[in-house]
């Protein structure tokens, strides 16, 4: 029947599944380590003595503790809550890719078996039930756990039986698992992927070990790094940044042949032990290519769960100009240089744990006919809370650009070439104070000072008042309307001066919480900025079409001239070029 027909179905029955991946080895090897060390359970962790083995990933599967099993699965039914959180997309704010998702999964830990966990169990000594119990097995035997992937797959159950096509997956991976506590219990915490952006986790340039083996002059060209076989972690050929100084470089073995005085910096005197910290250098690379770079090369991210061409989809040109020339001569956090492109260059990204794909999005008017939610249809009775967030508003951006240098100070005005301020003083004075954000770009040179004008109008436009946001819940059938969406809303919760509501409000979903009883979802949505009738160019062979024999779905997304009233016949407004 599929997933779409069944979640519409009256008494349709829901369930969880919860699905592990970790690292097993598929050979057969031998109830005891070779080295006597203790035995074997074919995991990295308990294999020890044995060569040459083939790792590869073992599925541990969990279901909904008091339901019955359903036909044709294999399973442990020990599930007792999945709570799950929701990313939060921040477009154009300073907090750049938002809040991280996650789930929170309990289960119930017990006595066990092991015949589906120790491949040698029928040659041990002892009775697996009665000697401890499956989790606190199960973490002895798999403490490199972390990172591992969980899939929970929830959908619903049709005549007692498991379908696949009946439920939808979300990815996560694993950050802790913590117990079992004094009632038996085991919580397994997990965070979508972008967790290993995270400047603990993740940092480019990474740092670099090698030190000068001796003092170096202002003009010395050539320098050997320390200690011996340090420039094994080096490129043969890149930027140094040797304290306040950048240097290009060529490298023979630990010996560097260097250009003094690199990209606006200035030639000094260095001390023996002095760290050569590599630098990060892209030259007019696009801002979709320097993301995928972060999060594959730099964060390690599978590249799997990054799909480009689905980024060149969907930010629909909207970047296509954001090439982009920087160097980072310093190890920063890969989280912090994506928090700044997203807020600079006005995109967003998270992790769609449905999809298992990183998304990513231009934020831009959106072409065509907006999904509607309203009282009457989607919002469940009972819910819809507004919330005028004051805190968001801002009457003046200003942006500095074009770094002096590579080792300028990101927080200093003093530092960049130029500025882009976009004061308004009717805000301030209707508002009675300012509110103003000032953003240092390390990424947008002098030349790109058109690409910052855009980016500070864009900023301005949508938190001149604030934003306002509204969190409301839907039935798990409405399942299409999804994170990043733009809607249109009709509700009583938000009113005009008379207290109608004849108009819709157009709002944007930053947040979608599927709840884990699976029967509805939890959206946020905040006031979308691009409220304009915005168009793409319509392609020559509309040559021919007046806007009074165009369909409805040409109106919706090619743009047609209007009269100077700028009001077509039937009242609708004029165009803008997208």
């Amino acid at each position: 029947m599929g997933y779409d027909s069944t979640k519409a179905l009256a008494g349709r029955i829901p369930y969880t599944i919860i699905e592990i991946e970790a690292p097993y080895i598929t050979d057969v090897l031998a109830a005891e380590n070779p080295d006597g060390s203790g035995p074997c359970f074919n995991t990295p962790a308990t294999a020890i003595g044995f060569t040459g083995y083939t790792v590869s990933n073992k599925t541990y599967t969990f279901g909904d503790e008091n339901k019955q099993v359903p036909a044709g699965m294999s399973l442990l039914p020990s599930l007792i809550k999945y709570e799950n959180r929701s990313p939060r997309i921040a477009p154009a704010k300073a907090e750049g890719i938002g809040m991280r998702g996650g789930a929170v999964i309990t289960v119930q830990d017990g006595p066990h078996h092991d015949r589906d966990t120790d491949p040698y169990v029928s040659e041990r000594s002892y009775i697996p039930e009665e000697r401890g119990t499956y989790w606190g097995k199960w973490l002895a035997r798999n403490p490199y756990y972390h990172g591992s992937t969980l899939r929970v797959r929830q959908g619903y159950i049709v005549d007692g039986a498991y379908n696949a096509d009946n439920f939808r997956d979300a990815t996560y991976h694993i950050e802790g698992i913590d117990g079992p506590d004094s009632r038996g219990r085991v919580t397994i915490r997990c965070s979508d992927i972008l967790q290993f952006t995270d400047g603990d986790r993740a940092q480019a340039p990474r740092v670099s070990s090698g030190r000068l083996l001796t003092d170096i002059d202002a003009v010395t060209t050539t320098a050997t790094l320390t200690p011996e076989g340090a420039g094994d972690g080096y490129a043969t050929s890149g930027i140094l940044r040797i304290d306040d100084e950048l240097v290009d470089f060529t490298r023979v073995d630990d010996v560097l042949t260097m250009t003094r005085a690199s990209y606006n910096t200035t030639s000094d005197t260095h001390s023996e032990d002095t760290r050569a910290q590599e630098c990060i250098l892209w030259t007019a690379i696009n801002i979709l290519d320097i993301v995928y770079d972060l999060l594959v090369n730099h964060a390690g991210i599978n590249p799997v769960f990054v799909d480009k061409l689905d980024w060149e989809g969907s930010t629909s040109g909207w970047l296509s100009l954001h090439n982009l020339t920087a160097i980072i001569s310093e190890p920063e956090g890969v989280n912090t240089l994506l928090a700044e492109l997203s807020e600079q260059c006005l995109f967003y990204l998270w992790w769609d744990a449905e999809a298992a794909l990183v998304r990513m999005r231009a934020v831009a008017p959106q072409v065509g006919t907006l999904k509607t939610i309203s009282d009457t249809t989607e919002i469940l009775a009972g819910t819809g809370r507004p919330k005028h967030n004051t805190k968001d508003r801002l009457t003046d951006v200003v942006m500095y650009i074009g770094l002096r240098t590579p080792v300028s100070s990101l927080t200093k005005s003093a530092s960049f070439t130029d500025v882009v301020e976009l004061p308004d003083d009717e805000a301030a004075t209707n508002y009675g104070s300012r509110k103003i954000r000032t953003i240092y770009s390390r990424w947008f040179l002098q030349d790109h000072r058109a690409l910052a004008v855009i980016a500070v109008h864009r900023i301005a436009s949508r938190f001149r008042d604030g934003t306002k946001s509204l969190t409301v819940d839907v039935d798990a059938k409405d399942d299409n309307i999804i994170l990043g969406d733009p809607v249109a809303v009709h509700t009583q919760r938000i009113q005009d001066s008379t207290g109608g509501n004849d108009g819709a409000v157009a709002m944007q979903v930053v947040e979608a919480r599927r709840h884990a009883e699976g029967d509805r979802i939890t959206l946020m949505l905040e006031t979308w900025s691009f409220a304009a009738r915005y168009c793409l160019i319509a392609p020559a062979s509309m040559d021919s079409i007046e806007y009074a024999t165009a369909s409805d779905e040409q109106k919706n997304i090619y743009g047609f001239i209007s009269p100077s009233s700028g009001k077509f016949a039937d009242g609708t407004n004029s165009y803008v070029i997208g």
